[in-house]
């Protein structure tokens, strides 16, 4: 399995196991999609959208900068391939936005 690594500043508090699950899981989709390692750049910590998952402990943001548009949509191609139904996977312009979801 690939390393995963922490932006300086994540938080992990009030994350919930489901978001520890989903990490792992996208550490898989990464390491498919060839990539050296995975960095997490928010996960219960940063300014968000209100009503956000984030602050439920039920969203996390991957680091993407690396990648053009094309590599961007095929990593989040194989991440929803990988999670199951109840993951929302959304390429924003910075990052991909993870979120358990199950309504």
């Amino acid at each position: 399995m690939i390393d995963i690594y922490y932006k300086s500043g994540v938080s992990l508090k009030g994350v919930q196991p489901q978001v520890m699950h989903g990490l792992l899981m996208c550490a898989r989709g990464y390491e498919r999609f060839g990539a050296p390692n995975m960095w997490v750049t928010s996960v219960c910590d940063g300014k968000h959208k209100e009503g956000s998952k984030h602050y439920d402990g039920l969203a996390f943001d991957l680091r993407t900068n690396m990648y053009d548009d094309e590599q961007k949509q095929k990593l989040a191609a194989i991440l929803r391939s990988i999670l199951e139904d109840e993951w929302d996977v959304v390429v924003e312009a910075t990052h991909i936005h993870v979120e358990f979801d199950p309504d």
